[in-house]
């Protein structure tokens, strides 16, 4: 009988040994697992902090800066060709800075979603002639407060202000500044090759923000987990 009683102790000590294992392990893993969570939460919090910082830059610059612009459409030739690459900067237009002869980048009347390219020719209180010899007293045109005329440098083959009257001085966007060479490399593939690297990008980000332990991290973690043992007595 004492041996069957002494097996039975053994037994459960045993199984009370399995149970304290496994509750050991369980908290280990949910250590593990809360650490996982917080640093995947904590990058990706910071990647968001970081997104909206640099948007906002991004906006006040093309906003008020300036930025680069492609033309397209023959109506400032010779002046910019088809698909010349100009910078506008956006100060003048906020200071009141646009003088005759400059060329902007304004919003189009008929056309709320795109822009024109086009050259001042007058500007408030201004009397304008345009080219109409056969209709002579209805080319004058005044520029009212507020206003600006805005006229092609070819005149075949541009719609201007001879079409849709002086345009607001709210829809300038930027004054032209610096015009670079015209475009040789084809804006489909860099779109698409700016893309593919973003996404490569992106995806090489979130591989790193899912792994946030780093080998120190789990050495902390083991170590904490062990038991330390009494120091040897003499």
């Amino acid at each position: 009988m004492s041996f069957m009683k002494l097996k039975a102790i053994s037994i459960l000590l045993t199984v009370i040994n399995f149970i304290n294992n496994n509750q050991k392990s369980g908290q280990w893993w949910q250590s593990l697992h809360r650490t996982m969570l917080r640093g995947v939460l904590g990058k990706t919090f910071r990647l968001v902090g970081y997104t909206i910082q640099y948007g906002c830059i991004a906006h006040c610059a093309f906003e008020y800066v300036g930025g680069v612009v492609m033309c397209s459409g023959p109506s400032m030739e010779p002046t910019i060709q088809n698909s010349d690459v100009v910078f506008a900067e956006n100060l003048s237009r906020h200071f009141y800075g646009i003088q005759r002869g400059d060329i902007v980048i304004a919003k189009s009347p008929s056309d709320p979603k795109s822009n024109i390219c086009k050259r001042v020719i007058g500007l408030e209180g201004d009397k304008i002639l345009t080219n109409s010899p056969s209709d002579f007293f209805k080319s004058r045109s005044y520029v009212p407060t507020g206003h600006v005329w805005l006229e092609g440098d070819n005149l075949q083959n541009s719609t201007d202000s001879r079409y849709y009257g002086p345009i607001p001085y709210g829809l300038i966007r930027g004054r032209i500044f610096f015009k670079n060479f015209p475009c040789l490399i084809n804006f489909h593939e860099l779109l698409y090759t700016f893309l593919h690297c973003s996404c490569w990008h992106i995806c090489t980000l979130f591989i790193w923000m899912i792994l946030p332990i780093k080998n120190r991290g789990m050495v902390t973690l083991f170590s904490s987990q062990r038991k330390k043992k009494p120091p040897n007595e003499r």
